[in-house]
């Protein structure tokens, strides 16, 4: 497969792949608080969230492209792609994303039980996304070596 071709479609397999699951585990968990947190209020107007996916997508494909796949091409020429450099890297990674993300999104007058919930919950979202992301990296690798 011709060199830029492959670089694009591992740019961006990986991120839908990632996209797709993440956001499926969004909506179990927003139709969970709907049903049974906050009960039915009525149809809402998602457009809004389709338009910021927007450059949030833009900028996954680019950090795909310009960090990640440098990276996993590092650990795949090492031989541990899923050995201790990877997992504990991605496992941080997480975390700290985590944590930006449920500070942003906190609302103190809440508690400490609405800090942890949505640490919690985005911390989830980004396991999410990176196993759907890597692991699809890695079927693609498994396809390009095979052929």
């Amino acid at each position: 497969m011709a060199q830029p071709l492959l670089i694009f479609l591992k740019a961006l397999i990986p991120t839908l792949m990632g996209l797709i699951l993440s956001l499926s585990f969004f909506q179990l968990i927003d139709s969970f608080y709907s049903d049974v947190q906050y009960a039915d209020q009525g149809h809402l107007d998602d457009t809004f969230i389709y338009i910021l996916l927007v450059p949030v997508i833009i900028a996954a494909l680019l950090f795909q492209a310009f960090v990640i796949l440098p990276f996993w091409k590092r650990i795949s020429n090492d031989g541990e792609l899923f050995g201790l450099r990877l997992i504990p890297i991605v496992s941080l990674l997480c975390i700290l994303s985590a944590l930006f993300f449920a500070l942003v999104i906190w609302t103190p007058k809440f508690g400490i039980i609405n800090f942890i919930e949505s640490f919690l919950i985005t911390f989830t979202f980004f396991i999410v996304y990176w196993a759907g992301n890597l692991l699809s990296l890695r079927l693609l690798d498994n396809i390009n070596g095979s052929v």
